[in-house]
């Protein structure tokens, strides 16, 4: 069976996770803000609490939406890494350039059993087909 990665879908794959990172790290930012605007209405709504300003409902408000910004902003930064290693899991990197020139996407794999000459299936970014039997090629 032969296995030949396409190029143009490993690359489309390769721009779609650089582009969730960049989204990821955006998302990121918009999370840090909204958490330290969140903790600054927080002490704003201690000090009121504090001289009996404000209700317990609004302080409790205050408070509550502190702490789901911080909880958004650590899911971001999770979420960065997530994408971060599906980026790197992805194919080769830029220090498998050697591959990329001698042709890494034309390796080979042996699988007994079956026909030859038939297409046997995809995956995604591949076509595979079987040419023939290569245990007798060893």
């Amino acid at each position: 069976m032969v296995i030949r990665i396409k190029p143009d879908s490993y690359a489309a794959l390769v721009d779609q996770q650089e582009a969730a990172l960049s989204s990821s790290k955006a998302a990121s930012l918009l999370a840090k803000a909204n958490q330290a605007k969140a903790e600054e209405d927080c002490h704003r709504a201690d000090d009121l609490y504090l001289k009996k300003l404000i209700s317990d409902a609004d302080y409790t408000t205050a408070r509550t939406t502190m702490e789901v910004a911080r909880a958004n902003y650590q899911a971001s930064l999770a979420n960065i890494r997530q994408t971060e290693g599906a980026l790197n899991s992805s194919g080769p990197t830029e220090q498998d350039h050697h591959l990329r020139a001698f042709g890494w996407h034309d390796q080979c794999a042996e699988q007994r059993g079956g026909g030859t000459g038939r297409r046997t299936g995809q995956f995604t970014g591949t076509e595979v087909m079987r040419i023939g039997d290569l245990v007798i090629w060893k």
